[in-house]
């Protein structure tokens, strides 16, 4: 007998593996049909476990777009105070790295996708610590003693 698995049977395994989720969503209609949907998604997982968004990530952005003001409070009305500041910036650096199999860091550490990518890497940092998760949900994934999982690093 052939089991198909099917995509959203994976990401529903996935959201309640988790405790948080990362949206990444580029400045398009499209991407805020998908947020909607994925706003009412992820309230259908927590009813029946705990998950909460990290935050909301922008890539391919570019301050001169038309529509910026609307996609931002499609956002803010989906996700409210989840927004990161740091957005990552269209930039040809980022393909030309991909092209070449390479980070935009190895590629061009100087790009604008690099300079992006720093500030929403200590944004993400900073945000993270600032929820400073307890040891014990360490200790799961670990399977270590509680001292042991105390010294985690993140």
């Amino acid at each position: 007998m052939v089991k198909f698995i099917y995509c959203q049977d994976i990401y529903e395994s996935a959201f309640f593996a988790s405790q948080y989720s990362v949206i990444c969503a580029i400045p398009e209609a499209y991407s805020v049909i998908a947020l909607r949907r994925l706003k009412e998604f992820q309230d259908s997982i927590r009813q029946h476990h705990d998950i909460a968004v990290f935050g909301v990530i922008l890539s391919f952005w570019d301050e001169r777009g038309a529509v910026d003001k609307e996609f931002l409070d499609e956002i803010n009305a989906s996700f409210p105070d989840m927004l990161f500041e740091a957005k990552v910036r269209r930039d040809v650096a980022v393909s030309r790295a991909v092209l070449k199999g390479k980070t935009v860091f190895d590629f061009d550490k100087d790009s604008r996708a690099a300079e992006d990518f720093k500030a929403l890497t200590d944004e993400f940092i900073k945000r993270f610590s600032l929820r400073s998760p307890s040891p014990e949900r360490f200790q799961c994934v670990t399977n270590n003693s509680k001292e042991e999982a105390e010294n985690v690093t993140v």
